[in-house]
This record gives C-alpha cells, structure tokens and sequence, in this order.
C-alpha cells in the first residue's frame, strides 16, 4: 500500500461566477503516477492549477506531505517541492534553453548528472542549448517545458496534457523520459487525453466529470474495461 503524497478533500474553486471545481477529493500516492481523465471542460485543468495555487479554492484542504498548502502563493508551493508543466508550456522565450533551465532550478545550481538526465531524455535540448526557447519547434518547446520542471529531482510533478498537438515520434520521446522519471521513483499527476500514453504510463486513475471526482482505480483496470471508457469518458476503443 503506497502512502499519499498528495490529498485533496472537498476542494471547490470558482472562476469568477464560475462554480469549476465541486468538491474534489483526491489522494494521489506517493511513487506512483496517477493519471486525471476525462472529457474536455470536466475541470483536469482547474485542478493542477487550484493544487499550485494559481486558482486559490473556496473550500477545502490541500495536503502535500504533510502540510496544508491550501491558500499559499504558486512559488511557496514550488519551494515545496512540486514542480508544474502547465498546458501552455510556460517556458521564457526570449530566454535560451540554458536560461531557462537555470531559472527553473530554484535551489541551486544545477547538478551535471541531472543535466545528463536532461541531454539523455531529450538531445534536442543540448543541440540548442544556447538558442533562444522561443526558435524552438512546438515538440520542442514542450520538451523543454518538461526539462524546466524535472531539472531538480522534486517530491511531485503536475503535467497538464504533455501530447497535445505533437507529433507521434516527439510523444514516443517524451513518453521515454516520463517513463526514466517514473522508474526513478518520481510521483506524478498527470492530465492526458492520449488514453494509449495514459495506460502506458499511469499506475492509478481519476476521472472526472462536470468538477467532480466520478472514479478512481488502478489504471490497468479502466484500461482492460473497454464498457467503462465508454461509460466515463465516451471512449469508443478495443481494451488490448
């Protein structure tokens, strides 16, 4: 039994008068990565976000190991020990690769074997090392977005939606690294609508629908139930 890292319990969060998020319970465990399903606009988003606390909850508690975030600023959150690729990437485009890297490590300088991890994950980082982000290729970027997050070892990493839009060859890529990090024994929650990447790397699910938590399981059982994708996230696929 894996211990939790991470819990949310009966967090709600509005949007302006927007209700998003209805009492969101959650435990993602510690070692594992746990993915967050659903269709679009069920609210995946909203969730990494109110967790790093860019979108503070009305409601509820946020748990990470140990201690109630709930309420605190996004860099008091990241000094914890929670690193976040957000959707949009978030990467400094004026800035090089290396620039950006060394902004991302908040502790210190960074070390030469993480900085092999990085090269090794993604050689097209090293390449352009000194080029700014913003010339870099959309697969690119979002591998370096990545990069940022994961170039100190942290006790858990948020990834909203690392596929989307990229080529096959550039996910297969980055589906190697998040695989190395998992291996590793990185803790991570992870917003994917590619259901073949999310049964290739998850250990635990979450599916949500209109902000709320509607099932949670072992990733390998909502992968071998093709009835149940249908049922929660209108997937139409073979189980194999």
């Amino acid at each position: 039994m894996y211990e939790p890292i991470l819990t949310l319990s009966g967090v709600h969060t509005d949007i302006a008068q927007y209700q998003i998020l209805h009492g969101i319970d959650l435990t993602v465990p510690r070692g594992q990565v746990t993915m967050l399903l659903g269709r679009n606009g069920a609210g995946k988003t909203t969730t990494l976000r109110t967790i790093m606390g860019l979108w503070p909850p009305r409601a509820g508690q946020i748990t990470f190991d140990g201690a109630a975030i709930s309420g605190l600023p996004p860099p008091a959150i990241a000094r914890r020990g929670i690193g976040f690729v957000p959707e949009d990437m978030g990467i400094f485009a004026d800035l090089t690769v290396e620039e950006n890297l060394i902004l991302a490590a908040v502790s210190g300088p960074i070390t030469r074997d993480r900085l092999d991890w990085v090269f090794a994950a993604f050689p097209a980082l090293a390449t352009f090392w000194k080029m700014p982000a913003g010339n870099l290729s959309g697969g690119q970027k979002q591998m370096l977005a990545i990069a940022r997050a994961v170039i100190e070892k942290r006790g858990l990493y948020l990834i909203d939606e690392p596929s989307k839009g990229l080529a096959p060859a550039i996910v297969a890529t980055m589906a190697r690294a998040l695989k190395d990090l998992k291996r590793d024994g990185a803790t991570i929650l992870m917003v994917e609508q590619n259901f073949a990447l999310a049964r290739a790397l998850g250990d635990q699910a979450a599916v949500m629908e209109d902000g709320r938590i509607i099932w949670t399981g072992a990733m390998a059982e909502l992968a071998a139930d093709a009835q149940l994708q249908e049922r929660l996230m209108g997937l139409k696929m073979e189980s194999a």
